[in-house]
């Protein structure tokens, strides 16, 4: 019997967790009909394999929701929702008080609807009860208002990777992109307030500055021996840059090649230390991402005070004329068989047997080939909106047929990045 507020059955319920809607929970799972998403979401928003399904909201499909469905059950809802029963029965409210609970427009401020796995759909369908009780609270609390636009699922997989400690294991990534499956919304709330924009901060590129850019790089390069070569760029208009051109994208992006930027005694140095310190798996929360045939090591602490690791920072700060307070950290990468950021340096530390190329797909496939001290080089955003993502220059590691690739980048920021990510901020 579902407690009504006031009654001795709710004042029961209050002191010990109801499991009503665990109980709702597990008989939608049980009905579902393989392909449907919460809240009404298309089929393909899920992308559902024959082992998993996406979660079912009570509520029905998204064609079935409207006004007329979004109702209070009860007269007394809205005094009940003053008195903050939505947070304290949400057994009873979250069903009977909708409108007076805010329950109408839930996925809004969930996020993503969720993958619930075959294998493990127990304890993920749980995890989904317990964000739907907590999200509830937190839109009928005032101190988290600023930040229940920011405060969700971001990736259909959340619920699952927050299992088993997920969220404590990867806090910077978990607490603030699956905050709705970690119960973080004051992970959110905090980062919010530490991690503010500096209204002084200066930007490392200006709208229309990507040309300027560039060409300081390829004088540079040339200046230094590089060997720059240009594989795409721009209508040439009155661009003056000087380097070798092999322009295979007549209207594209910038993406260009140093050679032997990094010296072999550098390349040796870093697979010294990345080989003693252990690569490790690419994971979200605790789990493996099994289409990333990679494995990383973040250059920090005592890898970055090494003298190459200053010394390549350095280069790559004199060739673009931007602080190395804007840089993330040095990611070494190891490739195996199997296969906003401003800019982006990638290193390749040798050549590969067979297999590991870098390619670009909206490029006409425009296709680089690993070779030792090389650094690959392209925009993340566009010239004349350096704050928006630049789609065109997505790409892609081709598997390692035979052999093994390793390799490292730098990405750079608009801004000062070191500062916000010592004290923890989301990139």
């Amino acid at each position: 019997m579902i407690a009504t507020p006031g009654s001795p059955a709710w004042r029961r319920q209050r002191r010990a967790p109801s499991f009503l809607l665990l109980l709702l929970l597990v008989t939608a799972v049980l009905t579902f009909q393989s392909g449907q998403c919460a809240g009404g979401a298309e089929e393909s928003a899920c992308g559902v394999d024959d082992d998993e399904q996406c979660m079912e909201n009570d509520r029905g499909s998204a064609e079935e929701i409207n006004d007329e469905d979004c109702v209070d059950e009860n007269e007394l809802c809205p005094n009940w929702a003053k008195s903050d029963e939505c947070r304290y029965n949400p057994s009873f409210m979250l069903k009977s008080c909708r409108r007076s609970c805010n329950f109408c427009d839930y996925e809004e401020y969930f996020g993503q609807p969720q993958r619930i796995p075959a294998h493990r759909s127990r304890e993920v369908s749980e995890i989904v009860r317990l964000s739907r009780v907590y999200m509830t609270q937190v839109r009928n609390d005032p101190e988290y208002q600023s930040v229940l636009g920011e405060c969700h699922n971001i990736n259909d997989r959340c619920s699952e990777w927050a299992l088993d400690d997920g969220c404590d294991d990867n806090p910077s990534f978990m607490k603030q992109s699956c905050s709705a499956a970690c119960r973080s919304c004051d992970y959110v709330l905090s980062m919010k307030s530490s991690c503010a924009p500096d209204p002084n901060g200066v930007d490392a590129i200006e709208a229309g500055g990507m040309d300027e850019l560039f060409e300081r790089m390829l004088r540079v390069a040339k200046e230094n021996e590089w060997q720059p070569t240009v594989l795409s760029r721009p209508p040439s208009g009155d661009v003056s840059a000087s380097g070798e051109h092999t322009e295979n994208i007549a209207d594209g992006p910038w993406v260009i090649t140093l050679e032997n930027f990094l010296s072999q005694n550098g390349i040796d140095a870093l697979l010294d230390w990345g080989a003693k310190n252990g690569f490790e798996e690419i994971k979200v929360g605790n789990m493996v991402i099994q289409d990333v045939t990679s494995s990383h090591l973040w250059c920090e602490a005592d890898c970055s005070s090494q003298e190459v690791v200053s010394t390549l920072m350095g280069q790559i700060s004199n060739l673009t004329g931007i602080d190395v307070l804007n840089f993330e950290s040095l990611q070494l990468l190891k490739y195996e068989v199997h296969g906003p950021r401003v800019l982006t340096f990638f290193i390749y530390f040798g050549e590969v047997d067979e297999g590991g190329d870098t390619k670009f797909p909206s490029l006409n496939n425009l296709t680089v080939k690993p070779k030792a001290g090389r650094v690959l080089i392209w925009p993340s955003v566009l010239d004349q909106n350096p704050f928006k993502e630049d789609k065109r220059t997505d790409h892609e590691a081709l598997p390692v047929i035979r052999g093994k690739k390793f390799a490292a980048n730098v990405w750079i920021h608009m801004r000062d990045y070191q500062t916000g990510h010592k004290l923890g901020c989301p990139t």
